[in-house]
This record gives C-alpha cells, sequence and structure tokens, in this order.
C-alpha cells in the first residue's frame, strides 16, 4: 500500500470566497475548561449542510464534525479546529483562526457579542474534493454554546469528584383560557391546579457513589408541564394549562408548554426543584413569546434574578435559552420563581407560556 494513497491538498483562505453558507447545528458541547476566565476551551461535535451551484448543478454537501475550539482574552485568538468527513467521500481537518474581542464561540458572552477580524481558514483533505463551502471564511457554529452549560463543564473537576466521594465512603465505612396570541388555543389544554494511586473512571465513581447514597451535584432538565402535572407549582394569582404547541411550528420540548393566564402584575408562579445535593447551579429557563404575554421577573430559592423577560412579541416563538444567572442552592425542594412585573404597550395581555428549566452544576459553594 502506498504511503500517499489518497491525496493531499492544503488550502489556505484569506480574503472572501465565493460559495454558498453552511447552516450548521448547534454542537455537542462534550467538554469545556477555563469559563469564565483567561482562556476558554471546548470540545465540540456537530454537523453542518449546505448547497451550492446553480440549476441543474445544484449539490448539497454535508458535513459531520468533531474536534476544539478556543478563545485566548488576553491574545484575543480564537481557533477553531475540526475533524469533518461528508457525502461526496470528502474527509479531512479543518483550521479557522481569528482575532476577536470576545469568545465568538458562546452564545451569550458576558462582554457582549463578539467583534472578529478575518477569519483565516486552512483545509487539509484526505479524501473526497474539495467543496467551496469547506473553506469558507468563518467559525462553524458560532454563537451557540450556551454559557450555562460551559460554566458548569468548566467547574466539574473529576479527579477532585473522585477524591471527594472517595472520602465520603471511607467515612461512611469507618461509621458503619382566552387570548389573541398563543392563549387563543388554550381552551383545548387540561387545567392543572499526581504520582497517586490511579483513580476510578467518572463512571465508577458515580456507582460508587450511588452504592453508598452520596449524592452528587448533576444538571437537571425539567419540563415546565411536567412539574405541574406532578403537583409540583404554586400558583398566587391566575391558573396553568398544559398546552400543546405543535399549532405554532417547532421549538418547544416535547411539544408542550405550561401556559400560565389570568395574572396580573404581582402574581407568581413557583416552579418546585429537587436539588439532589448542595452546589452553585446555573440556572436557564425556556419561555414563549407572543403578542399577548408580559414582562416577568425572577427568584431562586429566595436569590432574585438580574434578568427581566419581555414576552412581548408580534408573533409567537420559543425563546430559547434564558440565563437567570448562577445561586447557591442547598440540597431538597428550591422554588425557581416567575413574577409578572408589567407589559408592553404594544402587548395585549400578562400571559405567560414557560417550556423548561435547566439547572447546571457550577462549582462548589464557597
Amino acid at each position: 500500500m502506498s504511503r500517499y494513497a489518497a491525496p493531499l491538498f492544503v488550502v489556505a483562505v484569506l480574503l472572501g470566497q465565493s460559495a454558498g453558507a453552511l447552516d450548521c447545528t448547534s454542537p455537542t458541547l462534550r467538554a469545556a475548561s477555563g469559563v469564565i476566565g483567561q482562556k476558554h476551551q471546548y470540545k465540540i461535535a456537530g454537523t453542518c449542510s449546505g448547497s451550492s451551484g446553480f440549476g441543474a448543478n445544484i449539490f448539497a454537501p454535508s458535513f459531520s464534525y468533531e474536534g476544539s475550539a478556543s478563545w485566548d482574552r488576553v491574545t484575543g485568538e480564537a481557533r477553531q479546529k475540526l475533524r469533518f468527513s461528508g457525502n461526496d467521500n470528502a474527509t479531512g481537518a479543518r483550521v479557522a483562526v481569528a482575532k476577536c474581542s470576545q469568545d465568538p464561540f458562546l452564545r451569550n458572552p458576558p462582554g457582549g457579542t463578539a467583534q472578529c477580524g478575518p477569519v483565516t481558514v486552512q483545509v487539509e483533505m484526505q479524501s473526497g474534493k474539495i467543496h467551496a463551502e469547506l473553506i469558507r471564511k468563518e467559525f462553524w457554529a458560532p454563537h451557540s454554546i450556551a454559557l450555562a452549560e460551559a460554566q458548569a463543564l468548566s467547574g466539574h473537576d473529576p479527579d477532585s469528584a473522585a477524591q471527594n466521594v472517595g472520602a465520603a465512603i471511607g467515612r461512611q465505612v469507618g461509621a458503619s383560557a382566552s387570548g389573541t396570541g398563543v392563549g387563543a388555543v388554550a381552551g383545548a389544554a387540561a387545567s392543572l391546579g499526581t504520582s497517586t494511586p490511579a483513580r476510578p473512571r467518572r463512571s465508577q465513581v458515580q456507582a460508587m457513589a450511588e452504592a453508598a447514597g452520596v449524592a452528587r451535584p448533576r444538571l437537571l432538565e425539567l419540563e415546565a408541564e411536567a412539574l405541574a402535572k406532578a403537583a409540583r407549582i404554586v400558583i398566587a394569582g391566575g391558573q396553568v394549562q398544559v398546552q400543546p404547541m405543535g399549532g405554532f411550528g417547532g421549538g418547544w420540548s416535547g411539544g408542550e408548554q405550561l401556559f400560565w393566564h389570568g395574572g396580573a402584575v404581582g402574581a407568581v408562579l413557583d416552579l418546585v426543584v429537587d436539588v439532589p445535593a448542595a452546589s452553585k447551579y446555573a440556572v436557564e429557563i425556556y419561555l414563549t413569546r407572543a403578542p399577548d404575554y408580559g414582562k416577568l421577573s425572577f427568584e431562586v430559592d429566595g436569590q432574585p434574578s438580574a434578568m427581566t423577560f419581555n414576552g412581548s412579541s408580534p408573533a409567537v416563538a420559543p425563546s430559547g435559552p434564558f440565563q437567570l444567572g448562577t445561586f447557591a442552592l442547598q440540597a431538597g425542594q428550591r422554588k425557581v420563581s416567575l413574577m409578572i412585573v408589567g407589559k408592553d404597550a404594544d402587548s395585549t395581555g400578562y400571559f405567560a407560556g414557560i417550556d423548561k428549566l435547566r439547572l447546571y452544576p457550577a462549582g462548589a459553594i464557597e
């Protein structure tokens, strides 16, 4: 077999190229470190697709990728190194580099949206032909990593966790309605009131912890409508209903939301969450916007969030993840509270829609 059986191409792009833009889905974040700090680093995987050509010559390339991305706060350098494979037997590696004012991979960097200079792209093909989309001067899936998730993964140290769980196990052994927008379909919904001994792998540590009854912080993802069905909500003002959202397109987890209607300014809705272990948690909530929705403020276990959500919108649409902040929570039942605080002049009501809630472990309580 020839050592160079497959052709090898290297292409550097410093200026714009004529190519169709790729549509890249939000990547799966496999690991993160340094967020928020001097250097943010990520391990990611995802898919991209696009189209190029004209008329009968249109081609729709698609690629799956995995690799790393990073941003250095001191130098401003953002770098993305990916290995990809796609249709037409196209496989290879792609490196994109630029200087950016903020992290271009985060959906919501604390310093504001990233402003980047020219992107330099280098592509090394190992098989197949090189498509114009591969050498387009851009990062793949920029502005798509959730800050809360990246912070949570950055705050997780598996080695430290292994030591803490081991110590805990050792101690135990030693001891022995109506509306003009989305509310219009609510009537069909049902009302619901070092040189050290080798440490165990993460899966082994978790199994040991569970066997010993040691609770550990973990990601919590809770559907608001499931909380209502389980009587894990408290309402002071108005009513809630589980509402199908299929008629408004996609974007709602499970195709439903918890519709809160009949409230006014000062009304409060508590979502009761079982926190498995004391930790800091980054909290994000997925909501809905519509023409008759109001403004909401938030508290997490009695701690106010700095964020206010404006639910008013000309069209019914999911909000995507809305970050509430990071909060120190003890184990047990804790409340995420939503409060109606007003509405836009253009809004015709004070309704609210809640899709789901996410809590990410974000480090030990100091």
